[in-house]
């Protein structure tokens, strides 16, 4: 082990103690260790202000993007206040073997369609692609609490379709036309399965679906017509973190390759083609059924308290509950009825987003009704609004 080190500073802005993760760019901080002692880092460990270890793990969240490679480590911060960690390179036979608290496994091993991912609170199952079950694409199909309960049938309907986190559609404003939007489908389509991995601290599950742009230039003189075709992928980066009953989620759009080619008298002719990456900005559109979350039931009760998240509930046992937070303003969401919900996000290049699910075990009561809202406000503001953050000193 070297006496080598990188500091960080891990920032607390709330007004009370906090344990929390802390993410942070492994390509940064890797980036940084080679121009300071001008060699690589591949393993390393985490060390708080007395020199002692604290959980962390490396997470490869796209194998063919380094960029994308986060650092997760566990950090400890009273409030309002910094806390001092450091960073140092450590041989790969010194590393140790560390419990992993949040799991993920394939019920399909070579195809990995489906990924169960839990930890002490929940286990949720995961179906990635269209098949065999026609629109359930992209979303949980099974949510089980450490009670038992399955947040995605608690009454045990017999119902057809039931999903949780599924994203279904997105809309992106066109380069032709700025004041028209495309959009595209994803709750029928193969998602790409691209990296998974678990740890101490979390598990993530990183899918992407491709879509395509294709559009004429408008304002060509001469002859012939320029036509361009965008390679896209749509990424959603899922992570589970140990001993929580929340998911998280990174969503973002990316062109990452181009063919330009001109049309002349019905001949088409390749003028450049590439590989580049362009952010994408979108529009995200949600949705779910779950049976119990009616409008018109009785005990039915839905919070849209803060135009950044939401929760709907039912009053009546095992009291379920469904939050959604996130880092953009989210649309009141729509009871289309037969269990069927909606809700857009604002345009934005990346969504950080929270699911979290709720019964009568994890949620508060007051005066005999459960408080969906307080549960989901909290996480908002702990998970998406002030985490704990780390820079690295200069």
């Amino acid at each position: 082990m070297t006496s080598q080190q990188l500091r960080v500073i891990v920032h607390n802005e709330s007004q009370y103690w906090r344990l929390s993760p802390v993410e942070m760019s492994w390509a940064k901080i890797s980036a940084k260790w080679q121009s300071q002692f001008g060699e690589s880092l591949e393993q390393c460990q985490v060390l708080d202000s007395n020199g002692k270890p604290t959980l962390h793990q490396i997470d490869r969240v796209d194998i063919n993007d380094p960029t994308k490679d986060m650092l997760v480590f566990l950090a400890d911060v009273q409030e309002r206040s910094t806390a001092m960690y450091s960073i140092s390179r450590i041989d790969s036979d010194e590393t140790e073997e560390i419990e992993q608290k949040a799991t993920i496994r394939f019920l399909q091993p070579e195809e990995k369609w489906d990924a169960e991912l839990s930890n002490s609170e929940i286990k949720m199952l995961f179906h990635r692609g269209r098949t065999p079950s026609g629109h359930m694409a992209g979303s949980a199909y099974s949510l089980e609490t450490s009670t038992g309960i399955n947040l995605t049938n608690p009454y045990n309907l017999p119902v057809l379709g039931k999903r949780l986190m599924q994203l279904e559609k997105i809309f992106i404003k066109t380069p032709w036309d700025p004041y028209s939007e495309a959009e595209w489908y994803f709750a029928d389509c193969d998602y790409e399965y691209v990296n998974s991995s678990e740890g101490p601290l979390r598990c993530f599950l990183t899918v992407k679906a491709p879509f395509y742009m294709i559009y004429d230039n408008p304002v060509r003189s001469g002859p012939g017509k320029i036509i361009t075709r965008l390679n896209c992928f749509l990424y959603r980066v899922i992570s589970l973190y140990s001993c929580r009953d929340y998911v998280c989620e990174d969503i973002y759009a990316e062109a990452k390759g181009f063919r330009k080619s001109i049309v002349v008298n019905g001949t088409e002719l390749l003028l450049d083609e590439g590989i580049n990456s362009l952010d994408l900005s979108f529009v995200a559109r949600f949705h779910m059924v779950v049976p119990g979350l009616r409008g018109y039931d009785r005990d039915f009760k839905m919070i849209y308290v803060c135009p950044d998240w939401f929760s709907v509930g039912n009053n009546s046992f095992p009291h379920p509950g469904i939050g959604f937070a996130s880092n953009v303003h989210v649309t009141q969401p729509k009871d289309l009825g037969d269990l069927h919900w909606n809700w857009d996000l604002y345009p934005t290049w990346h969504i950080r987003c929270l699911h979290q699910f709720m019964y009568g075990k994890n949620t508060p009561e007051k005066e005999g009704i459960y408080d969906f809202g307080d549960v989901v406000g909290k996480r908002w503001y702990d998970v998406i609004y002030t985490p704990l953050w780390g820079e690295m000193m200069k």
